[in-house]
């Protein structure tokens, strides 16, 4: 899926300009047809829905739930409230929405890879069934980049490949998105490492790669080029099997690597992971007319060119992806491996 972000560094003080303005602009939302979305429209018209974000502010799902929040106030005539609930790697907040009233006032943002993978291997702390959640939308793939920290020993895929002492990475946790891309790249890789977990969101995983407290992290490549413009991390691979156009010149793991058949299932069941890392779900039970008020929401709002130029302003991939699209992937990571692929995916992420 290609990438559409701007390649120019924008600070977080001109994405936040960007919004306001794109807000003041004259952007007011989108008519919505038929006699139970006007029956949706009123009943969201002048209330207040809570995006929830299941990790601590500054990370890359709450920029994402701030930067939209503002067209969605607009384009459900009400009040779109972030609110950060850090905990268990989102799982905790995951919970929450499940067992939340479903009156159409509480979504979140959240990787439906980690979701399925939790719940594939009954992780604790996972009480949820993503078959009865309500989909909304995806926000887009986003392709996985690999970076070290100025301060490592380490500098290419190689060296890690040959490395004769555990590497050291971080994650908020091993059910995350950057958790599981960790995970399996180092397993498909027979790279020696140690996972760090505990983070509250991305961004604390990538202030501890900068800091030197651990050797690298795997974010996505939006937010990987913001650290790399900067020169606070170091991009040594993409996990696709084309380019990021955001790193034109970066080799892909693929062309970097001579793969086995089992490690290329592992990298292959990593890249799809990504396709699915940025959803966002409401309750299970939805009535059926708030939901479809949502997710017409979601889609006119992710199509707007107001909205995507908000987007590029802030360095972040937006492509909108159905609800069906989502569902579809996120439970097909859930329902598509075999027993052996499973057992390993419970040592990689459970049982080490």
């Amino acid at each position: 899926m290609a990438e559409t972000v701007d390649s120019g560094r924008r600070s977080a003080t001109a994405w936040l300009l960007a919004i306001v303005a794109a807000g003041a602009g004259g952007w007011t939302g989108f008519p919505f047809q038929g006699q139970a979305a006007e029956g949706a429209a009123d009943y969201y018209r002048g209330r207040t829905v809570r995006l929830v974000v299941g990790s601590g502010a500054g990370g890359g799902y709450d920029s994402y739930a701030r930067l939209l929040a503002p067209f969605l106030s607009k384009a459900l005539a009400g009040d779109v409230l972030v609110e950060n609930r850090p905990g268990a790697g989102g799982l905790l907040a995951l919970n929450q929405i499940y067992d939340a009233d479903p009156d159409g006032l509480l979504m979140m943002i959240v990787s439906g890879s980690g979701a399925a993978l939790a719940q594939l291997l009954g992780q604790e702390g996972a009480s949820f069934d993503l078959q009865r959640m309500t989909w909304i939308a995806g926000l887009g793939a986003d392709t996985p980049i690999v970076m070290l920290s100025p301060r490592s020993s380490f500098r290419t895929l190689a060296e890690l490949v040959a490395a004769d002492h555990p590497v050291k990475w971080a994650a908020s946790g091993r059910s995350t998105g950057q958790g599981l891309w960790i995970s399996f790249f180092t397993h498909a890789l027979a790279i020696p490492s140690n996972l760090i977990t505990g983070y509250k969101g991305s961004n604390e995983a990538s202030l501890a790669a900068m800091r030197g407290e651990v050797d690298g992290i795997i974010v996505t490549a939006s937010s990987a080029h913001n650290y790399a413009q900067e020169g606070q991390l170091l991009p040594i691979a993409a996990i696709g099997h084309e380019r990021s156009t955001l790193f034109p010149d970066l080799p892909t793991v693929f062309e970097q690597a001579t793969l086995t058949a089992d490690a290329g299932w592992w990298m292959e069941y990593c890249v799809r992971t990504a396709e699915v890392s940025r959803t966002v779900i409401g309750p299970p039970g939805l009535p059926a007319d708030r939901a479809r008020f949502l997710q017409d929401a979601f889609q006119k709002v992710l199509s707007d060119p107001v909205v995507l130029a908000a987007a590029a302003a802030a360095d972040r991939l937006l492509v909108y992806q159905t609800p069906d699209f989502v569902r579809e992937r996120s439970l097909d990571l859930l329902t598509g491996v075999d027993a052996p692929h499973r057992e390993m995916l419970r040592t990689l992420l459970v049982s080490e």
